[in-house]
């Protein structure tokens, strides 16, 4: 058997066995009463901003088997939001819930990370990782019923659908306090994800045995059409300055930083503007924005205008 495969369910005869503890391999999805949430439409517009989630009112489950480096991920479509153009999308804010127990230590450490697809859908799965910030979630703050709120450090500027990504990055002891999830989702849906070290991404239904658990419970909110990440809120002059320098200066630096994001997973500017070299116009930030800052840093090659 996989050992990345999660195990679901909990038997009336393992936990008369006592066999419930922490870690035991047939105990890892834990059912729960039954939690209602804040009631809401899976898009909600209010003070300019857009709220994206997938999950229902209800939470019902949560695992405890969670160790440093897993990570969970939802599909994110800011195309739900009311009104066109909806990209630019800022990313801003995350809502999100956990639930405790078998002794979960408080505060945990977490990074929430946006991922884009590795294909056209969100059945290609997380392919690259774009931004990231790392957050001490407290338990007053984040424990359910609450739906905690993080503001993000930096917007994060988004030019397609996304994933919402969790990762407990191990900072904190163990055990964690858990992601949770409601009980709409079908089993054979792409909606959400999850990593675990060693064994790369996996679709929700082969990551866990069945029954499968529903949509991961986190909330996205952000600024459609954002003008911060238009030409007048983040690009300055040309192109190119993708570690985000203050001074808006186009050097080795940036090459450096685009690199570390194309083939080591790091991150780059929040201007998506800024970090689509080429100029491309579908927003893609490939091999080709690398040539481009090549050409202008060793050939001579100008770089495009902002748009």
């Amino acid at each position: 058997m996989d050992v990345g495969i999660r195990i679901v369910g909990v038997s009336l005869m393992m936990s008369l066995l006592g066999l419930t503890a922490a870690g035991s391999p047939g105990t890892q999805v834990q059912n729960l009463s039954p939690i209602q949430i804040i009631s809401s439409h899976e898009t909600r517009e209010s003070d300019g901003l857009c709220t994206l989630r997938n999950n229902g009112d209800t939470i019902v489950s949560f695992y405890h088997g969670i160790v440093a480096g897993d990570r969970f991920a939802t599909y994110i479509d800011p195309r739900k939001c009311a009104g066109s153009p909806q990209f630019p999308f800022a990313v801003q804010r995350i809502q999100i819930g956990l639930y405790t127990n078998y002794g979960g230590v408080w505060p945990v450490e977490v990074a929430f990370e946006v991922w884009l697809p590795a294909g056209p859908d969100s059945c290609s799965g997380p392919g690259t990782l774009v931004c990231a910030d790392t957050v001490l979630l407290d338990e007053a703050t984040f424990l359910l019923p609450h739906l905690g709120v993080v503001t993000l450090n930096h917007r994060c500027c988004i030019t397609q659908p996304f994933f919402i990504v969790v990762e407990y990055t191990g900072a904190t002891p163990s055990p964690y306090p858990s992601v949770t999830f409601d009980s709409r989702m079908p089993a054979d849906s792409c909606l959400n994800w999850a990593y675990s070290v060693g064994y790369d991404w996996r679709r929700w239904n082969h990551y866990w045995w069945p029954p499968v658990p529903g949509n991961l419970v986190i909330w996205v909110e952000g600024d459609a059409n954002s003008a911060v990440c238009g030409s007048t809120g983040c690009c300055v002059g040309v192109t190119g300055n993708v570690d985000g320098d203050a001074g808006d200066l186009v050097d080795v630096s940036d090459l450096t930083a685009l690199v570390g994001y194309l083939f080591q997973g790091q991150t780059i500017s929040m201007c998506a503007d800024e970090d689509n070299v080429d100029g491309d116009p579908s927003g893609a930030v490939d091999i080709a924005d690398l040539q481009k800052l090549v050409d202008f840093l060793f050939n001579s090659e100008a770089l495009p205008g902002c748009p």
